[in-house]
């Protein structure tokens, strides 16, 4: 399966009326390069949504066509506050935009191109690296901690990081996270109820997606769509979709590190993105490690 991307016209016209067509060129690219959504939240199962700056938003459409995936940006609005709202539920309420003719040939016409390359298996040093990391352990199962966009950009953009990753280091006790496994959408809460990390686990798949970094407000109203991003998750690749980077478990706990790769963007600590084998031969892009 590949994922391909087509703009509307209007959706060009919102961008190049808001002076954002750069920014919309960029949304499309990381699309292509990366062969995931994780820039984007779920507002439902076929509605999603990416922020841009701190007042617009993207607003797309996926639709699965012949082992392909379509997405489809269909506005890219202002949060005005009276006119957003009922933009908003006018494409959820119906956000198909194209009959199905026009949606196969607008599928015929992206898949003239060969498909957007997936990422390469490893090179000879990357499977050198791979073997001296894991040389003493007998499989790739063991627990991962997956983050999205949205907890990515929340934590690069906040100044208590430190907070959030104390309070991450207290859930590394997985045995006290299966009791609110249940749940698609669980929070934890610092003491003082102030601070909060809104996460997914999945015991099964020994994997941990932190979802939003939440303060001390109204915790449906910050929670509100997460419960649909992660209702499709049934192995580690559906859940990889959902992720803007992962890496082990145990990271959790080398503090300096991971506060410095929450941070940063550039720099010698931070996050890369890089592939790794589980048990099964799927390949994630993984990683936590200094260039």
């Amino acid at each position: 399966m590949a994922i391909y991307v087509h703009i509307t016209d209007e959706c060009r016209a919102d961008a190049k009326t808001l002076n954002l067509e750069r920014e919309l060129s960029k949304a499309r690219k990381a699309i292509l390069d990366s062969q995931n959504l994780s820039i984007f939240s779920f507002l439902s199962p076929a509605v999603l949504k990416k922020k841009i700056g701190r007042h617009f938003r993207l607003i797309a459409w996926q639709h699965e066509l012949l082992n392909d995936q379509l997405i489809v940006f269909l506005r890219l609005l202002q949060r005005h506050p009276k006119e957003y709202p009922s933009i908003l539920a006018k494409i959820k309420a119906d956000p198909q935009p194209y009959g199905h003719d026009d949606i196969r040939k607008i599928h015929a016409e992206l898949t003239v191109e060969p498909p957007p390359s997936r990422k390469a298996p490893p090179n000879d040093e990357e499977r050198a690296w791979l073997d001296a990391v894991y040389e003493n352990h007998s499989s790739l199962t063991d627990p991962f901690v997956f983050e999205t966009h949205d907890w990515v950009t929340g934590m690069r953009q906040n100044k208590i990081a430190a907070l959030y990753q104390q309070l991450l280091s207290d859930m590394t006790d997985l045995d006290r996270l299966k009791d609110a496994s249940s749940d698609p959408v669980s929070v934890r809460w610092a003491p003082d109820k102030n601070t909060g990390i809104a996460y997914h686990y999945r015991p099964d798949l020994d994997c941990l997606l932190l979802l939003a970094p939440l303060r001390g407000a109204s915790e449906e109203a910050q929670i509100e769509g997460l419960p649909t991003l992660v209702s499709d998750i049934d192995d580690r690749m559906s859940l990889l979709r959902k992720a803007a980077r992962s890496y082990p478990l145990l990271m959790v706990l080398d503090r300096d590190a991971c506060l410095d790769g929450a941070r940063a963007t550039t720099g010698p600590h931070h996050f890369r993105r890089r592939p790794i084998a589980n048990h099964q031969s799927h390949w994630f892009s993984m990683g936590c490690h200094n260039s």
